[in-house]
């Protein structure tokens, strides 16, 4: 990996550095530590070359902060062709808030991580499932699992379990954290409302039954799981006071587009709706709690069953992994969400 550059002047510099893939954290400093300022391109000056003097590698599945010291040599032309200045610069890639002093990492925070919740965190849909979880089938393509492999986590335990609901989260999941817990995420509250059984009140029975089913469940997320989410989030701050809490919201399962769906697009439009109501309690009730709250819907969009590019099954084989994110939902669905949560609130909200 190397890191060279051409530019006429720190401006281009600072532009060519700016578009980087680290380029919120990147600067140029000057022999005295300023930031160099903008400048003209000098008259009748050739290209300055950035060239590596000492490059530090990133470790794979690593935070650091990598200092590239880059020398910049202007060359002139004029009365003198032998006359050459030489500024010694410092380019800083900033990544993760880590840093790197003179070659030595500085202290780094533990991660000790809990991933509990229902099939969305654990995985159903993705595949690769852990034999040893049984029942729960935690997949290896789990947003949990990817986020772990991308980070020098302590300490992991992914606990999320196929079809849990709250009770069942705090019945057999809370154990899982303690007082070093630093990083929770979870999904809850699908179940608890209802929605597998409304999916096939609405495949299965006529239009009647759907709605009343829809019904049902979006009246049950208005007065009934606010409730059982407070309890279940009281107790996740009690059992894990020092960690961070990311709580994840659930996509639209549907594209209105016509596509070969079993559901009518009226019908999609109405799980739709009813899968707004559903996150919008859960988000109220997380922020309540001092939880972070992260939307899935966004990062879902244009990919739900009928689209081109689905992160989500339609009716599939075996029956569990219908209706739940595929692999690439989990990728570039659910991941992205995590990573983008951890980095923009490193500490726990309200801390």
């Amino acid at each position: 990996m190397l890191c060279v550059a051409r530019a006429w002047t720190y401006e281009e510099a600072i532009s060519l550095i700016n578009s980087s893939p680290w380029g919120d954290g990147a600067a140029i400093f000057t022999r005295d530590g300023r930031a160099a300022r903008r400048q003209r391109r000098p008259r009748h000056s050739r290209p300055a070359k950035l060239v590596i003097h000492k490059f530090l590698p990133i470790p794979p599945h690593s935070s650091f902060t990598v200092v590239c010291l880059i020398i910049i040599t202007v060359g002139r032309t004029g009365v003198t062709m032998r006359r050459r200045t030489t500024v010694l610069g410092a380019l800083v890639f900033i990544l993760l808030g880590i840093s790197l002093t003179s070659g030595t990492a500085a202290a780094r925070a533990p991660i000790h991580y809990v991933a509990l919740g229902d099939s969305y965190s654990a995985g159903t849909g993705a595949g690769e499932y852990d034999p040893a979880s049984g029942d729960c089938r935690r997949s290896k393509m789990a947003y949990p699992e990817l986020w772990r492999q991308r980070h020098r986590v302590d300490s992991f335990t992914f606990v999320a379990c196929e079809r849990a609901s709250t009770a069942t989260v705090r019945s057999t999941q809370m154990d899982a954290l303690s007082t070093s817990t630093t990083f929770v995420t979870i999904t809850i509250g699908g179940n608890d409302a209802g929605f597998p059984g409304v999916l096939v009140n609405c495949i299965l029975g006529h239009e009647q039954m759907c709605q009343t089913a829809i019904d049902r469940a979006k009246k049950f997320a208005r007065t009934t799981l606010p409730d059982r989410l407070d309890v279940t989030y009281q107790e996740i701050a009690e059992r894990a006071p020092a960690a961070r809490v990311v709580v994840l919201g659930y996509p639209r399962l549907f594209e209105l587009s016509d596509c070969e769906e079993l559901l009518r697009a009226d019908t999609r439009a109405a799980l739709n709706d009813a899968a707004d109501l559903l996150n919008d309690t859960i988000k109220h009730r997380a922020e309540a709690a001092g939880f972070h709250y992260t939307d899935a819907r966004d990062a879902f969009a244009g990919h739900g069953v009928c689209s081109t590019n689905p992160y989500i099954h339609s009716l599939a084989v075996p029956i569990q992994e219908s209706y739940h994110p595929n692999r690439v939902g989990q990728l570039k669905g659910y991941l992205p969400l995590v990573e983008t949560a951890y980095r923009h609130h490193p500490h726990k909200v309200g801390s």
